[in-house]
């Protein structure tokens, strides 16, 4: 599939394509590659791949692989990231959809010095509340990070609050 998108930030619209293919490399193992080409005003044009393996452990419970890979026309070189994790629905209560993914992960960059800014362990708590579009989301991680090569690495806790509107399916 592919699709023209627009996306909107505080320097204007950023115009793209967005390229999707996804299919079964088994009866447990789905795979899903993204292309998205996008230009922004003031960053210039850039390009960010996904490339996501699913495999079913059960009808409730998946391992997850996920890997991004960014590269902008004013960037250094790119910036990339890579985890794995279990992700486990933990309860149907109204017909509403809970579940959490247990994760770890590693992102860096290429340019100028080539290093692994982040190793990150995390918690996502997803749940579907009130409406059968509106999705709540509660994230701490843990974090092992540098801001530059040589550098010694700082631990870091952070916890993410969100709410998400499913506007199509």
């Amino acid at each position: 599939r592919t699709d023209l998108t627009v996306g909107l930030s505080g320097a204007g619209p950023k115009p793209g394509v967005k390229y999707r293919y996804k299919t079964l490399w088994g009866p447990n193992t789905s795979f899903r590659f993204s292309q998205r080409a996008q230009y922004d005003f003031d960053d210039g044009a850039f390009a960010t791949t996904k490339l996501d393996i699913d495999y079913a452990l059960s009808r409730r419970s998946l391992i997850r692989s996920q890997n991004r890979l960014l590269y902008g026309e004013k960037s250094d070189g790119a910036e990339w990231s890579s985890n794995i994790g279990v992700v486990r629905q933990w309860a149907v209560e109204n017909g509403f959809e809970r579940a959490a993914y247990l994760y770890a992960g590693v992102k860096g960059n290429t340019e100028p010095n080539s290093y692994r800014e982040n190793y990150q362990v995390g918690l996502r708590l997803r749940a579907q509340a009130i409406r059968e579009f509106l999705f709540f989301e509660l994230e701490p991680t843990l974090n092992q990070r540098i801001d530059a090569p040589n550098l010694p690495r700082e631990t870091a806790w952070a916890v993410e609050a969100r709410v998400e509107f499913l506007l199509f399916d």
